[in-house]
């Protein structure tokens, strides 16, 4: 039986390093390795950045109400029989979690998805009256732009 493969995902499409390079999964418990994955280069680093760099040209202009949704919707996702199963065994194999805390985790991350969706309703604009007579002040929440999320040890 072939090893899990976790591909790069950018630009919409899975694939794998473009210098091929990967690394081990292995479960921490037992050393036993349990996946493979691509490991990204420079090149691929620059590709998902400027591809997360387009695509929030795009988020930023969208209503609040679609970009509520697409948080809804991925919740929705999360909680299907497809990826309960797959998402808590990736877990076990990957972090050697107990049973019970990886359902915790799992059944945890549509609630912190529906509570972005809820936030995005915080995006609004405030004004208030300008140091200078007769004027106002427009003060509008934004989001700055691309960030990098470094993920916890297992």
């Amino acid at each position: 039986m072939s090893l899990p493969f976790a591909p790069l995902f950018i630009d919409g499409e899975w694939r794998p390093a473009s210098n091929g390079a990967t690394f081990d999964i292995s479960n921490p418990a037992t050393g036993k390795v349990v996946g493979t994955s691509a490991s990204a280069s420079e090149e691929d680093c620059v590709a998902a950045i400027e591809t997360a760099s387009r695509a929030f040209k795009t988020w930023e202009h969208s209503p609040l109400a679609v970009r509520r949704d697409v948080f809804l919707r991925a919740a929705d996702l999360f909680e299907t029989e497809k990826y309960r199963e797959k998402v808590a065994a990736v877990t076990k194999e990957e972090l050697a979690v107990a049973a019970d805390m990886t359902l915790f985790n799992y059944t945890m991350q549509p609630n912190h998805l529906r509570n972005y969706a809820g936030a995005i309703q915080l995006l609004k604009g405030e004004t208030f009256p300008s140091v200078i007579h007769g004027g106002q002040v427009f003060a509008q929440r934004r989001a700055l732009g691309v960030m990098r999320v470094k993920p916890a040890p297992g």
